[in-house]
């Protein structure tokens, strides 16, 4: 039986990691284009809107699989973390370490709320 020996990586055959570029837009610039209020002035009618784009999501989440923070990130169209929290307030973190905080709009939250109990079956997405 032979024993192998394992030469050292030479430097130049370490591929570099990829680079992370953090968004340019400021957070404040960010929340702007997320418009939460348009959405519609009650549950089914913020329900039609994210139905009309095309946005589903499942029940009783809180990061990327909740509607309303895909609505948010088609928004916002940059890399930014968002999560609902307490069904009340969507949280986007930005790369670059700065957090904000949206209250989300009564419509919205009645929403989720219907959402989450299963009345809104047509957008709920199949993928968990």
């Amino acid at each position: 039986m032979s024993v192998r020996r394992f030469e050292p990586l030479l430097e130049t055959s370490i591929s570099p990691c990829p680079t992370f570029t953090a968004p340019t837009t400021p957070l404040a610039a960010l929340v702007s284009k997320i418009s939460l209020d348009n959405l519609g002035d009650n549950a089914d009618l913020v329900a039609d809107s994210l139905k009309k784009m095309g946005i589903h999501g499942v029940r009783n989440t809180f990061g990327m699989q909740n509607p309303i923070v895909r609505f948010a990130r088609a928004q916002a169209a940059e890399q930014v973390d968002m999560k609902v929290l307490a069904c009340q307030t969507l949280r986007l973190w930005h790369p670059v370490g700065k957090t904000q905080d949206i209250q989300l709009p009564r419509p919205v939250v009645a929403f989720l709320g219907a959402f989450n109990e299963g009345m809104y079956p047509e957008l709920e997405s199949n993928v968990r």
